[in-house]
């Protein structure tokens, strides 16, 4: 059976795999009751974490060797100058035999070539692994939402910036900004208006068999991480207290160093933590604009079928007596 890695019923749970230490946030979203009291959420299908960026070692082969598909929702210029970052923390930590991350370890595996008696201790076979990224960060429609809520003096200042400056990071400061001004609830209001085909998208790797086990993350496995998980939590029957639960523990599952990299952004306290106001609200802005979770996910084209289907490969009937 697929080894177990830790849900949210506690800060550190004894459950949690040694070679799994090095993941803030890492955890199963098996294990969880459906509101009718019927079903379970069945263990080592779906995960949800913070970012691979640093595995090393035991952690990395680990997850290659039980995770089937990885799903990366960072942006790809996001994801990129997160690897290069990581790359040279790595060397620095473990030395250059470590220099190459599990992504690449993935990728490569997944297009190698194996004999009759390669890997066959293997939980996952090299050929079946895959790795997709899918952004919800930097979709042309999120950019356009954030051009349209800036002032014309924050317009002003970009352009300036970005194009008669040559100071791109500077000028990205200037839409962060904007960003910090919208709030977590804003930024979930944005994912879930303007990305809904990424949304969809997730969804369906997600409630495909083959793809499985699934392990999905962002940066920290908070905000964009947590929108996902709490749209596969509902599709499976959870009850909305749990799924508001699952999202607001993450603030005690990642360290603050690893919330460091937002520093020089400046943004307020909120962007630190997961207040479950912001899960509630978002939830209710969906039934408020779609009419329910349902339309909505109907709306973004993760119709009654596709659901149906995640359900059939999430859940398994409770254990009476």
């Amino acid at each position: 059976t697929m080894p177990t890695m830790p849900r949210c019923d506690s800060v550190h749970p004894p459950g949690l795999q040694k070679q799994l230490r090095t993941i803030p946030n890492c955890r199963d979203l098996g294990g969880y009751a459906t509101a009718d009291g019927r079903a379970v959420t069945q263990e080592g299908v779906v995960f949800r974490s913070a970012k691979l960026d640093l595995a090393v070692g035991d952690c990395k082969t680990f997850i290659a060797d039980n995770i089937r598909t990885i799903v990366d929702l960072r942006d790809p210029n996001e994801r990129r100058e997160a690897l290069g970052k990581a790359k040279l923390q790595r060397v620095e930590e473990h030395g250059h035999e470590h220099a190459d991350d599990v992504y690449e370890l993935f990728e490569e595996m997944a297009d190698k070539e194996h004999g009759d008696g390669a890997d066959k201790d293997k939980k996952i076979q090299p050929k079946k692994r895959r790795f997709v990224n899918v952004s919800l960060a930097n979709d042309k429609g999120m950019r356009k939402e954030i051009w349209r809520r800036a002032s014309w003096f924050q317009r002003i200042a970009f352009l300036v910036l970005y194009f008669v400056c040559c100071m791109k990071k500077r000028a990205t400061f200037v839409l962060v900004s904007v960003l910090d001004a919208i709030g977590l609830f804003g930024l979930n209001k944005v994912i879930i208006t303007k990305c809904g085909e990424q949304i969809a998208k997730v969804l369906g790797i997600i409630a495909d068999p083959a793809n499985q086990p699934v392990l999905f993350h962002c940066t920290h496995g908070k905000d964009r991480t947590g929108l996902i998980s709490a749209l596969v939590l509902h599709v499976c029957g959870v009850d909305r207290k749990t799924i508001v639960r699952d999202y607001a523990i993450t603030a005690s599952l990642v360290p603050a160093e690893y919330l460091s990299s937002m520093d020089k952004f400046s943004l307020n306290a909120e962007w630190y933590q997961t207040p479950a106001h912001v899960m509630e609200k978002s939830l209710a802005f969906i039934d408020e604009q779609y009419g329910s979770i349902d339309a909505y996910l109907d709306s973004i084209g993760f119709d009654a079928k596709a659901r149906d289907r995640l359900r059939k490969t999430m859940l398994r009937e409770k254990k009476r007596g």
